[in-house]
């Protein structure tokens, strides 16, 4: 089950357990949902020390790492996350994802 966070001008969609979880000791998420303005972005959250560690198991694997949309938070729990993306937002920075247009504005 997904919860919708609407904020002032965006809206992010997290699983309503989220904070349940242990996505903050997995230090990852793939697959949230953040809506802003009539764009959708599919973001991948990560803590900084998972994202090191995956980048490091990829480039002794594949010698290269590549993933779409990755926002590194301080830790994942639905405040910092919700903090992070707000912020994310408010400085401009989410013209850096890559983001599907709206299906009503198509």
């Amino acid at each position: 089950m997904q919860e919708t966070m609407k904020q002032d001008n965006f809206r992010l969609t997290l699983p309503v357990d989220f904070d349940e979880y242990d996505w903050h000791v997995k230090g990852y998420f793939i697959g949230a949902n953040l809506e802003f303005g009539n764009v959708t972005y599919r973001i991948n959250l990560y803590s900084p020390e998972r994202l090191l560690q995956d980048i490091q198991a990829e480039l002794q694997n594949s010698g290269v790492f590549v993933e779409q949309n990755i926002v590194v938070v301080r830790e994942l729990r639905r405040k910092t996350v919700l903090d992070s993306v707000r912020a994310m937002v408010e400085s401009g920075r989410i013209q850096a994802l890559i983001g599907i247009p709206s299906e009503s504005n198509s």
